[in-house]
């Protein structure tokens, strides 16, 4: 089970010099009376909401964006000491998993049955930030939106998980929109992900125990533009502290982090934020784009 689930730990990423087409339309749905939609909706259920398989589509599990998470604030003018986000905990335990899908049934070009299915969760939130140089305690609430789609195969009467698109995270009304994640390891291409862009289980990414990485992040306004001034970090493995990144121009930032030497799933969290979160205090003002970037620590039962 292990090594099947090594390929959909949460990543969407194109690895850079391979080339290939997402094919998601497939032969136009079935109209057959032998398909029964409420049937196959429970099966998918069922494997979705195994322990294996939920947390993908659990926004606070996968992206790990608590309040407590301290930045590197006290070196930079005008960011807060500590800052971060808090979900109610009703929020957190959601209810189904497929109660959150609008799903496609449609068949492959082998005539096999599939699923595309888009996760779609509202839910309320809070950006909370220590101001220590102020000495004030701001609290920000705001509606947030978590957006996944999925390409699930039923082989051998057997329904899969076969690819999975980023799991993005912003308000309603954010002006903020991450275009790009790439990641070099240990000095070589590794991979680059995309708005959208979904991958098959097979090419996700496997990195080695301490292996360094370099990250770089593009971020735009929503309408192709330049934002306005924005601050880029990364959620650091394996305390999770906000580092920021290097501003590189063009919308381009940029660092560093090691993977851990523990095996398993990982990710790094890229979050834009705008500097007007930071800097304005009175009038509630939040715009953020998060993404979840997943990758998987070879060794032991990771093999």
């Amino acid at each position: 089970m292990m090594a099947k689930l090594i390929g959909i730990l949460g990543v969407s990423a194109a690895l850079v010099g391979c080339q290939w087409a997402f094919e998601l339309g497939g032969q136009p749905p079935i109209d057959t009376p032998k398909l029964d939609a409420d049937r196959e909706k429970a099966e998918i259920s069922a494997l979705l909401e195994s322990k294996d398989y939920r947390p993908f589509f659990e926004p606070s599990q996968l992206v790990n964006d608590g309040v407590g998470i301290f930045s590197d604030g006290g070196a930079l003018d005008g960011l807060p000491r500590r800052w971060g986000r808090s979900y109610p905990k009703t929020t957190q335990a959601a209810s189904s998993v497929v109660d959150r899908m609008a799903i496609d049934f449609r068949t492959d070009a082998l005539r096999q049955l599939t699923a595309e299915a888009v996760f779609s969760q509202d839910r309320p939130a809070r950006f909370v930030a220590d101001y220590a140089w102020q000495n004030t305690f701001v609290t920000k609430p705001y509606v947030e939106t978590a957006r996944r789609s999925a390409r699930l195969v039923k082989r051998a009467g057997v329904w899969e998980l076969d690819a999975l698109s980023p799991m993005a995270l912003a308000p309603a009304t954010t002006k903020l929109s991450i275009t790009m994640v790439r990641l070099k390891v240990d000095g070589k291409p590794a991979l680059m992900i995309q708005p959208g862009e979904q991958i098959a289980s097979d090419l996700a990414p496997r990195v080695q125990p301490g292996s360094q990485a370099r990250v770089e992040v593009k971020v735009e306004g929503k309408a192709g533009g330049a934002p306005a001034p924005v601050w880029t970090f990364m959620s650091r493995p394996p305390l999770r502290e906000h580092v920021p990144l290097k501003d590189e121009g063009n919308g381009l930032y940029a660092g560093t982090f090691t993977f851990p030497q523990t095996p398993g799933r990982g990710h790094v969290v890229i979050d834009a934020v705008s500097d007007d979160t930071f800097t304005d205090l009175t009038n509630g003002t939040y715009d953020a784009a998060v993404w979840g970037v997943s990758y998987f620590v070879l060794g032991g039962d990771a093999r």
